[in-house]
């Protein structure tokens, strides 16, 4: 049987071919996905009032605001900033939570009891939170949990995900 005729066939019976996802064929991402990142700066930071939350829905709804500062208590926030962001940036995100594993995570790193190998005071921290298919998992991350005295923060795919969020979302561009 041709190609031609194949496709004939499955037009006159009324078939749906379904094609399952391939790397290149992204599958759907569920309609209750909610993915957030708070930043909260450290102690001696330069931009110590520059704290903020970015949230992103399934549909692509963005809002990005300015999270108030316990060193700064007086300044004035801006109005939250409302957008959106193409469908195909929330899948990359989505697989980003997937390869590693978050789920699976911890729910915070931030002090030896919480698996931390080393702990800094007065760094700064994170925040991250991923609702998906009826699940929701936080995770509070402090900068100050390293792999050991002068190695990286720990544990580095947490760090990564987060800068991850940051660059798809390019929150930079509402820090001026």
């Amino acid at each position: 049987m041709t190609t031609v005729s194949s496709i004939l066939m499955v037009i006159a019976l009324g078939c749906q071919i379904v094609i399952p996802p391939t790397p290149q064929t992204k599958a759907p991402v569920p309609r209750d996905t909610y993915i957030t990142l708070q930043r909260h700066p450290g102690v001696f930071e330069r931009d110590a009032g520059r704290g903020y939350e970015v949230s992103v829905r399934s549909d692509g709804t963005l809002v990005f605001k300015r999270l108030k500062s316990v060193w700064l208590p007086d300044v004035e926030l801006p109005d939250p900033i409302r957008t959106t962001v193409a469908l195909e940036k929330i899948s990359q995100l989505v697989a980003e939570f997937d390869r590693i594993r978050y789920f699976s995570l911890k729910d915070r790193y931030a002090k030896v009891e919480d698996g931390c190998p080393a702990v800094w005071t007065d760094s700064a921290s994170a925040v991250t939170s991923l609702t998906m298919d009826g699940k929701t998992k936080t995770i509070e991350h402090y900068y100050g949990c390293h792999a050991d005295a002068g190695g990286p923060i720990y544990p580095e795919q947490l760090t990564d995900l987060e800068q991850t969020i940051d660059q798809i979302l390019d929150t930079k561009r509402w820090l001026k």
